[in-house]
C-alpha cells in the first residue's frame, strides 16, 4: 500500500512544529555550535569567554552566535552602555535545544 499525500496531515505537521525542529536539527551539524550552546547553557558569556571554552577562533564562534540570535536561541545583553562589552545567553527555546542535546550525550555515553 502506497501512501498518498494529504494536505491535513501536512498542515498538522505545521501545527506541531515539525519544520521548525527540522530547521534547529539542521543548526547543529557542527560540533562547535553544539559546545557553544552547551557553554552558554552553563550561563551567559561573552565572546572572548565562549571563545576560550570551545577553542575556536572569534570570528567561527562570531558567525555561529548570530546564526543562533538568527533563529532565535540566543540573544545578547548589554553590559556597559559606553564600552561595547555584550553577553550572549540563551533564550528559552535555546535552553530547550541544550537541555536536549546534554540528554541526548548523556543517553549515548550509556550505550
Amino acid at each position: 500500500m502506497t501512501e498518498s499525500f494529504d494536505p491535513e496531515a501536512s498542515q498538522s505537521e505545521e501545527v506541531l512544529g515539525i519544520s521548525e525542529l527540522a530547521n534547529i536539527l539542521s543548526l547543529l551539524n557542527s560540533k562547535t555550535r553544539i559546545k557553544i550552546l552547551l557553554v552558554l547553557s552553563e550561563g551567559s558569556k561573552t565572546v572572548g569567554q565562549v571563545v576560550k571554552s570551545v577553542d575556536e577562533s572569534q570570528s567561527l564562534v562570531s558567525q555561529q552566535l548570530k546564526i543562533f540570535r538568527d533563529e532565535g536561541l540566543v540573544m545578547m545583553e548589554k553590559v556597559l552602555e559606553n564600552k561595547r562589552l555584550h553577553r550572549n545567553m540563551l533564550t528559552k527555546k535555546g535552553a530547550m535545544v541544550a537541555e536536549f542535546i546534554r540528554a541526548q550525550a548523556e543517553q549515548l555515553s550509556k550505550q
